[in-house]
């Protein structure tokens, strides 16, 4: 069953458990799915502003499955999308993409929102 943040979303504090942490990055699910996760990421970098992203695992295929023609559109169009939306997307051995992109702090929730929607779009389970 899809879990979704609520306003209690704080980069700053994601911020400072970044400090805290001996990897200086926190992570904080924000969607949640049998088929996907996305969170918001905050890193550390010495010197550096903290940088804030978003990521999302998707899995598209499960592992050694047959594939038909009409599940590669769906993932080429899911896919196309992420990427036109600025997000890198990477392929994992398993049957998962990870898809990431940085954005701005005050966008967090607005690009949480948008992330939905394309999800939503492409009928990935995401409750509603």
């Amino acid at each position: 069953m899809l879990e979704r943040a609520g306003t209690g979303l704080s980069v700053e504090s994601m911020i400072e458990a970044a400090r805290r942490s001996a990897n200086g990055e926190s992570f904080q699910t924000v969607m949640r799915d049998e088929d996907f996760r996305a969170g918001i990421i905050a890193t550390l970098q010495a010197g550096r502003p903290p940088l804030v992203s978003i990521e999302l695992l998707l899995r598209i295929f499960e592992s050694f499955s047959a594939v038909d023609a009409a599940s590669l559109e769906k993932a080429t169009r899911i896919l196309r999308r992420l990427i036109e939306e600025g997000y890198m997307v990477a392929h994992e051995d398993d049957g998962w993409f990870c898809c990431r992109k940085l954005i701005k702090s005050e966008e967090t929730m607005a690009e949480c929102d948008s992330l939905h929607e394309i999800l939503d779009g492409y009928h990935v389970s995401t409750g509603g």
